[in-house]
């Protein structure tokens, strides 16, 4: 008798076990697509950042000048690389090989010397001067 419970406790070990692993395998396959999720998310937030900028400068007219900050990183210290295509009028947010455009509405901006940090942004007869 004492030997058919060690055999079934082995049995029920062994089945949470098995139950272990692929509860394992589920929350760290949610934990990557909540990371995935995050970064998305934040990188839309400073390509809208940057976007409204540009059309803010536009919207106002010559003499607009104001500052604002891009921050250094994405979630979890993530690079990215902010750019601008005038010619599609967007703005364009790269990282970890993931890109995300978000449309501005002139495409007369003549500078686009864009960092990661403190930006300048001016409008000057209708250009818009970033930099």
């Amino acid at each position: 008798m004492k030997g058919q419970v060690s055999i079934e406790l082995l049995g029920l070990a062994g089945v949470m076990f098995v139950f272990l692993l692929f509860f394992n395998n589920w929350t760290f396959d949610l934990q990557a697509r909540t990371r995935e999720k995050s970064l998305y998310f934040d990188a839309k937030r400073v390509c809208n950042l940057l976007s409204n900028e540009i059309n803010t400068a536009a919207s106002v007219g010559d003499g607009y000048k104001s500052n604002f900050i891009l921050p250094y990183s994405l979630v979890e210290d993530t690079p990215y690389a902010p750019s601008i295509f005038p010619g599609s009028k967007s703005v364009i947010i790269n990282w970890n090989g993931r890109d995300l455009w978000c449309p501005i509405i002139t495409s007369n901006v003549t500078s686009i010397l864009i960092v990661n940090g403190p930006n300048t942004i001016r409008n000057s007869k209708g250009g818009i001067i970033i930099g």
